[in-house]
Order: C-alpha cells, then structure tokens, then sequence
C-alpha cells in the first residue's frame, strides 16, 4: 500500500544520497591523489634542477659528513664564489646538531 511506497521512495532518497556521497569522495580521493603526484613531480623537478645547477653541491650532499669546521670553511668558500652561504650554513648546524646526538 501507501506506506510500501512512502517506505520505497524513502529508500530511493537514501540510496541517492548515498551514491552522490560515494561519488563525491571517490572525486575528493581522486583530487588528492593527483595532487599528491604532482606534489612529487614538482619535488623531483627541484631535485633534477638543483643537481645541474650545483653537481659539485650534490657530490658535496653524497660524501659523508665533514667536519664542522670543514664544512664552513666549504661554506665560506662558496659564498666568496658569489652562492648564498646563510642558508646551508643553518643546516649545516642542524646536522652538526644531529650528528652530536647521535
């Protein structure tokens, strides 16, 4: 009878509701996804960039850990090349620091 239907169509409702919200966090994950990919890509395109732009640096970033002092005196070294020095000089210290609690 009538409540058969009202109970059906109630269902029906439920059952859109339901299946747009699956759909819409299918779309969410997919969004998510695709960021998270290009994310890397763009990562890895810093990467690519930073290798030919200073191999001698990456070389420097594969040998293993220097001394404190010969790391600023490399750092010193490239900064009289005309390169930045502040900022690898900062994670120069941040690895001292962790080479020190290790």
């Amino acid at each position: 009878g009538r409540e058969r239907q009202a109970a059906v169509a109630i269902q029906a409702v439920q059952r859109g509701r339901v299946a747009r919200r699956d759909v819409a966090a299918r779309r969410r994950q997919r969004r998510q996804q695709e960021q998270a990919a290009v994310r890397i890509q763009r990562a890895e395109r810093r990467r690519q960039q930073r290798t030919q732009r200073a191999p001698e640096e990456a070389l420097r970033k594969e040998e293993p850990l220097q001394s404190y002092d010969e790391r600023k005196v490399a750092l010193v070294q490239a900064a009289a090349r005309g390169r930045t020095a502040r900022t690898r000089f900062k994670r120069v210290r941040e690895e001292d620091r962790a080479a020190r609690v290790i």
